[in-house]
């Protein structure tokens, strides 16, 4: 396929269907990374390359979905109004909308994921309701801002729960197939298509966007995170005294513990590229460890922890508990050499999500880490009520706004387009 040869409103409709698909050829270099047994050759569909009436924008925005969902989630909202497709084509840029690998809607039915033996994770309607649709009326969802969410455009089990539900997926592949398959599919895209690009990941999705970033980053203008995978290294579900998870692990705070293994490159679980770079060393399973060093660090005096590189002038805490004196030399943390070369990085954050406890720490990593990063928490802005589905919620297109002014503020090319 070449992107290139689609001019802009070649299509009566202003669609182009693009459906095609990337697949095999894919291969990762092994002292990097040894696939598991959920290897499976990672199926890439670009569904449309949107055109705008007029192209005013000279970058084109990608639209990339997380984990569980399809790219349905950006054309129509589960109220029946238009997604955040619409509304970038209705500022005059080219939007593609795709689906990644590891999405059942892509790859392959359950049964035949099932019959291939590979795992297969569905969709939890417990969760869907207490953590994204309904927090507010949830008894066994506690976070400090979960009563605020007022931006779903519903009930639970009404229309808008199955629309949003016709949106989702099954996965299958482990975290690591997925985040690799996901970079490699697209870098390729990116290669192919040759343009500047906004990259606006949701979740996991935010996650493949920084991926890709790093491998091609004179290709990528900007990365808009929209609350993005994480936190760093750890997670911050509250427990009980004696180690027990509160809430059965639905419950989170602003302290983030340590887990190893979880997110080993602070925002991935598949190599980045350091400066210094980052050794790579076998565990006991054969697995890949990078030893990134990250310590529990006292962010303000509301006790929220995050967990960082070491760092001189703040206090963190060492492997044994104590505190960590200060280092002989000072303390450098290793910086994200390719990301620094992106233009812009942005986090959205809603009021009312499990995020709005956390994404300060994700925030934290990247900026120590080197890179200029803004965070924009909706509240700040006079937006009130949003969960974690903000771009399906009713005022989606008021945070599309907000951020297409970021991008006019921070990227080249982009325009406000006159009011209508």
């Amino acid at each position: 396929m070449d992107f290139a040869s689609f001019p802009a409103g070649s299509s009566g409709a202003n669609f182009i269907d693009l459906t095609g698909s990337y697949d095999g050829g894919v291969s990762f270099p092994s002292q990097e990374y040894v696939p598991g047994s959920s290897q499976a050759a990672g199926t890439f569909v670009v569904h449309s390359l949107l055109n705008p009436a007029s192209v005013l924008q000279d970058p084109v925005v990608c639209l990339v979905h997380g984990d569980y969902h399809t790219s349905k989630i950006w054309h129509d909202k589960p109220d029946g109004g238009k997604g955040w497709a619409s509304f970038f084509l209705s500022k005059g840029f080219q939007v593609m909308v795709i689906d990644m690998p590891g999405n059942i809607n892509c790859q392959m039915s359950p049964e035949a994921v099932a019959s291939a033996g590979l795992p297969l994770q569905k969709v939890d309607d417990g969760i869907v309701q207490h953590e994204l649709v309904a927090p507010e009326m949830s008894p066994v969802t506690g976070w400090k801002t979960s009563a605020l969410h007022l931006q779903w455009p519903g009930h639970l089990g009404d229309v808008a729960f199955y629309n949003y539900k016709a949106m989702t997926s099954h996965m299958h592949m482990s975290r690591e197939d997925r985040q690799f398959l996901g970079q490699n599919a697209l870098v390729t895209l990116l290669g192919m298509y040759d343009r500047p690009t906004i990259l606006v990941g949701e979740g996991t999705g935010a996650t493949m966007s920084w991926l890709a970033a790093d491998m091609v980053p004179h290709l990528v203008q900007a990365v808009v995170a929209v609350e993005p995978y994480g936190p760093p290294g750890g997670c911050p579900k509250i427990r009980y005294g004696n180690g027990a998870l509160l809430g059965n692990g639905r419950h989170v705070g602003s302290v983030v513990r340590a887990i190893p293994g979880k997110r080993p490159y602070g925002i991935s679980d598949v190599p980045l590229t350091f400066d210094p770079p980052l050794p790579l060393s076998g565990d006991a399973n054969g697995g890949i460890v990078a030893p990134l060093r990250l310590f529990p660090t006292l962010m303000d005096a509301s006790n929220t922890i995050y967990l960082l590189q070491q760092q001189d002038d703040v206090v963190q805490i060492g492997d044994d508990g104590q505190l960590l004196p200060e280092s002989t030399e000072p303390a450098e943390p290793r910086q994200l050499a390719q990301l620094k070369k992106v233009k812009g990085h942005l986090v959205v954050t809603a009021e009312a999500s499990q995020h709005s406890q956390y994404d300060g720490a994700t925030v934290a990593f990247l900026r120590q880490a080197g890179l200029e990063v803004h965070w924009m928490r909706l509240e700040e802005h006079h937006i009130s009520g949003n969960g974690h589905l903000m771009f399906l919620e009713m005022n989606s297109d008021v945070i599309a706004e907000h951020i297409l002014w970021w991008l006019a503020g921070t990227v080249d090319g982009v325009v406000l387009p006159p009011a209508q």
